[in-house]
């Protein structure tokens, strides 16, 4: 019997422990090679499920989906960043590599959401990358008016995060 693919992923999202969890890893990997590009961003959003219930997989789940950063495909690019930034929130202090090389990204990523989501993290942890914040900023403030206004929103939230953080530079 075939499971609808949502239903599998959900399945083998609460199946997922500590002893199966590199089987399940292997499987979701086969899956964003999908032509589903639904199917690809849930099974991303199931990579995040499991690295936010299964603590010993997190940093390997976060390696992953840094890795999808490099894709061809936008919306695999825009649902991994969403997914990065919940699980940073969770351990921020660890991971200013992560937001430094999602700082690299804005010019590339379009998906405003994944910007938006970006442009919060540099905001948010701004002291871990004091160097790129202000050149993630003034980078954005170029292109303030044609951005959607999630992303708008986002860089005035930059804009005074700095501020108040760094008000010399």
């Amino acid at each position: 019997m075939l499971l609808h693919p949502s239903l599998q992923l959900e399945v083998l999202t609460n199946l997922a422990n500590e002893t199966n969890i590199p089987t399940v890893l292997r499987e979701f990997q086969t899956y964003i090679r999908s032509m589903d590009k639904d199917f690809v961003a849930a099974t991303i959003q199931a990579i995040g499920r499991c690295a936010t219930n299964i603590g010993r997989v997190r940093d390997t789940c976060l390696n992953g989906l840094v890795q999808l950063l490099s894709n061809r495909d936008e919306l695999v690019v825009a649902e991994s960043v969403v997914v990065i930034k919940k699980l940073l929130q969770m351990q921020p202090a660890q991971h200013g590599e992560i937001i430094k090389h999602l700082a690299k990204l804005t010019d590339n990523i379009q998906v405003p959401m994944a910007r938006a989501s970006i442009l919060w993290l540099i905001g948010e942890y701004c002291e871990h990358v004091p160097r790129i914040a202000p050149d993630v900023l003034r980078k954005m403030a170029k292109s303030f008016t044609a951005e959607e206004d999630i992303v708008k929103l986002q860089v005035i939230n930059l804009a005074a995060k700095l501020y108040l953080t760094n008000s010399k530079q």
